[in-house]
C-alpha cells in the first residue's frame, strides 16, 4: 500500500472493485440513460438506468431467469444467446417507456469482443434503442443464434460419454444441443409476438384519442379545449369533465361562484391540486387570487379580515 502525506485513499467502492468513478462522471456527463449490462455465472442483467441527484433510477429492466419463467427457454440463462435475449426484452422495455438513446455502460469488465455484454447490446439495438457502438465489437448472427453450440455438440456426438456429461443440462430440459438454433429462434418470436401486441393495443389506443380529439376540435362542445385541458391535468376522461362542467355551469346560472361575475369567455375550472377534486367555475381573476394565496382557506380568512379592518 501507498505511503506518504499526499497518498489520497481511493473510495470504497473503487478498492472494491466496483466502480470507476472517472468513467462514471463520463458517463453521468453525457446525460443520456445508461445502458447497464452486467453478468453472472448463471445469469445476465440488462438494465437502462437514468442518473439523478437522488439516486439512479431504473427505467427498464430484464432478467435472464425470466426467459424460463415466461418464455419457455431450456437453455443456459448466461450464454451469449441468453444475453442476446435479455438485452432485446430490456430494448422493448425500454422504448415502451419512452427511451430511443442510451450510453453504455459495461463497468469494470474487460470490453472483450463478441462477448455476452455486447450481445446484450445487439439485443438493445435490435429492439429499436439507439446506442453509440463499433460494429466490428459485436457478436456475428450465427453466434447470437448458438450455432457454435450446436457445431459443438456435432463434434462430441461420437463420444457418447463426453456429450452427455457436457450438455446433461440441455438433455434434461428435453433440448438436444444440436437443434439450439431453432429453439433461439422460437424464443425470439414470442418476445417479438409480445411486444408487437402490447404496440398494437397502445397504437389502437393513441388512434381513438386522436379521433376523439379531431372531433372535439370541430367545436361540439364550446368549451371543449378548457375541459380537455382539465382532464388531462387530474387524469379524467374528458366524458366525465364534461358532465361535471355542463352541471356545475347550470347550477352557477354561468356566474362566477366568488364574485358573481357572468362569464364571458373567462371562465376557469377550480380543482383542489392535491385531491384533484373538482370545486367550481371562477372567472379569470378570482381564479388567479385563490391561486395567488397558495389554495389556503386560513389565508384567505386572514386577507378577509384584512380587508374588514379597513372598511
Amino acid at each position: 500500500m501507498a505511503k506518504g502525506p499526499k497518498y489520497c485513499v481511493p473510495y470504497r467502492r473503487r478498492r472494491e472493485g466496483k466502480t470507476d468513478y472517472q468513467l462514471r462522471r463520463a458517463l453521468v456527463l453525457s446525460r443520456l440513460p445508461r445502458l447497464v449490462a452486467r453478468g453472472t455465472l448463471k445469469h445476465m442483467i440488462v438494465q437502462i438506468v437514468k442518473a439523478k441527484v437522488t439516486g439512479d433510477e431504473v427505467i427498464a429492466s430484464a432478467y435472464s431467469r425470466e426467459l424460463t419463467k415466461t418464455l419457455g427457454w431450456k437453455g443456459h440463462c448466461g450464454n451469449v444467446p441468453a444475453a442476446y435475449l435479455t438485452g432485446l426484452l430490456c430494448g422493448f422495455r425500454a422504448i415502451t417507456n419512452g427511451t430511443k438513446k442510451a450510453i453504455l455502460d459495461i463497468g469494470l469488465q474487460s470490453p472483450t469482443r463478441s462477448s455476452r455484454i455486447f450481445a446484450a447490446l445487439a439485443g438493445v439495438l435490435d429492439a429499436g434503442v439507439t446506442v453509440a457502438h463499433d460494429k466490428e465489437i459485436l457478436p456475428d448472427e450465427k453466434r447470437i443464434q448458438g450455432q457454435h453450440i450446436a457445431n459443438y455438440a456435432n463434434e462430441l456426438s461420437s463420444n457418447p460419454e463426453v456429450y452427455q456429461r457436457r450438455f446433461s443440462q440441455y438433455l434434461s430440459e428435453g433440448l438436444p444441443p444440436e437443434h439450439f438454433a431453432e429453439h433461439f429462434a422460437s424464443t425470439k418470436e414470442k418476445i417479438l409476438a409480445s411486444c408487437k401486441k402490447y404496440y398494437k393495443k397502445n397504437s389502437e389506443k393513441k388512434k381513438a384519442y386522436q379521433k376523439s380529439y379531431r372531433e372535439l376540435k370541430k367545436g361540439e362542445n364550446p368549451n371543449w379545449k378548457r375541459i380537455k385541458e382539465m382532464a388531462y391535468s387530474i387524469g379524467k376522461s374528458f366524458e366525465e369533465v364534461e358532465q361535471w362542467f355542463n352541471k356545475q355551469w347550470m347550477k352557477q346560472q354561468a356566474q362566477c361562484a366568488v364574485c358573481g361575475k357572468v362569464f364571458c369567455d373567462d371562465d376557469c375550472i377550480d380543482h383542489d391540486h392535491e385531491s384533484n377534486q373538482l370545486r367550481g367555475l371562477l372567472c379569470t381573476t378570482c381564479n388567479t387570487g385563490i391561486g395567488m394565496l397558495k389554495d389556503s382557506s386560513d389565508l384567505c380568512l386572514k386577507a378577509s379580515k384584512y380587508l374588514i379592518n379597513f372598511n
